[in-house]
C-alpha cells in the first residue's frame, strides 16, 4: 500500500511506475490529481495495513486534497504529515488559507495524543 499525502511530484511522482510493477498495489490519497490513485480517501476514513490501523486526516492548505495519515497499533502512534508540517513550521500555502492551516495544525493534528510521533 502506498499512502500519498498530496499530488506534488516529490510525493506522488513514482506512483504510476510502482503500479506498473505491482499491478495489485493500492495507492491511497485524497485528491484525484494524485498520480495513479486507486483508493480515494476522505477525512476520518480508516483502513488497516497488517495489524496497524490508519486514519485519514484532511489537512487542506498546502494543497486542497492534502491528507495526513495517523497510524496506531504499533509501538507508538505516528502521524505522517506530508507537507503540512515541517520541523521549522508549516508547509507553504499553495491552495489554501491561513484559517485552513490553523485548523489543520491546531484542531486536527493538535488533537492527536501527546505521545504521537510526527513525520
Amino acid at each position: 500500500k502506498v499512502l500519498t499525502t498530496h499530488h506534488h511530484w516529490d510525493h506522488a511522482g513514482g506512483n504510476a511506475k510502482l503500479l506498473k510493477i505491482f499491478a495489485d498495489l493500492m495507492v491511497y490519497g485524497g485528491d484525484d490529481r494524485i498520480q495513479a490513485i486507486n483508493q480515494k480517501v476522505t477525512h476520518n476514513d480508516t483502513f488497516n495495513i497488517g495489524n496497524l490501523s490508519v486514519k485519514c486526516l484532511s489537512t487542506p492548505c498546502h494543497t486542497r486534497g492534502h491528507i495526513c495519515y495517523y497510524v496506531t497499533g504499533g509501538h507508538t502512534p505516528a502521524v505522517f504529515t506530508g507537507d503540512t508540517l515541517f520541523i521549522g513550521g508549516c508547509g507553504r500555502f499553495f491552495e489554501g488559507t491561513a484559517d485552513e492551516m490553523y485548523k489543520a495544525l491546531i484542531e486536527v493534528l493538535g488533537s492527536l495524543p501527546e505521545e504521537t510521533v510526527s513525520y
